[in-house]
Formats: structure tokens, sequence, C-alpha cells
């Protein structure tokens, strides 16, 4: 899967389009733009290479680097990406992050998880 976002927008800057997780998901090597978003996920996971999206060049040797990978390395790295989207990247866990988050935000407003007064 090749998602090269270009970096003319924030939006761009901080996706994670739901084709990275269903790529992963699906045990397919990525090859994605170098940005936040991407840079998040996709070295810890292992699931693909990140290019510079504004050089086609950069673009067609991470292409070349995952394929010089051969079908065995295409497979490990294919099979890093589905691991993390199941045991990382699942409603459950990320359900948990979530939680935390509003947690933390509600409780510096000092307001309950209900929505009333602490």
């Amino acid at each position: 899967m090749v998602m090269c976002y270009q970096p003319n927008s924030e939006n761009h800057a901080y996706v994670t389009p739901q084709k990275l997780w269903e790529a992963m998901a699906a045990g397919v090597p990525v090859v994605a733009s170098d940005l936040p978003g991407f840079r998040s996920v996709v070295p810890g996971a292992g699931c693909g290479v990140l290019v510079d999206p504004t050089d086609p060049a950069a673009i067609a040797a991470g292409i070349t680097e995952l394929l010089d990978r051969g079908p065995e390395g295409l497979r490990a790295t294919g099979e890093r990406g589905r691991a993390a989207a199941h045991a990382t990247y699942n409603w459950e866990e990320q359900m948990r992050v979530l939680d935390g988050v509003y947690g933390r935000l509600l409780a510096g407003r000092g307001a309950t998880r209900e929505g009333g007064p602490a």
C-alpha cells in the first residue's frame, strides 16, 4: 500500500487514514509519507517504510526497499503490521487510550465522567 500524503496541511501532517489500519490488518506492507501521523505508527509497528512524499525518487526508493526484501521479507513486514493491528490498534486497546485522554481532560476541568461537577 502506498500512502503519500503531501505536507500541505496540518490535517495531512497528522493523518492516520483508515487505509493504513486496513493495510496493517490485512498484512500488507506500507510505504507512507514521513509525516508525524504515519511516523507515530509505521516504524514502531515495523510494517513498512517512510518516505519523503514530495520526492518521486524517494517514493520509488521506498517501494524498491520493500520489494528488495523478497517474498519472505514482505510477508514478515506484513505480519508485523497485522500483529500490531491486532495487539495494539484494535478497538479495545484504543478505547482504553481514548478513555484515558477523556479522563485527563475532564479531571482538568473539575468534572466527572458523567459531566457533573466533581
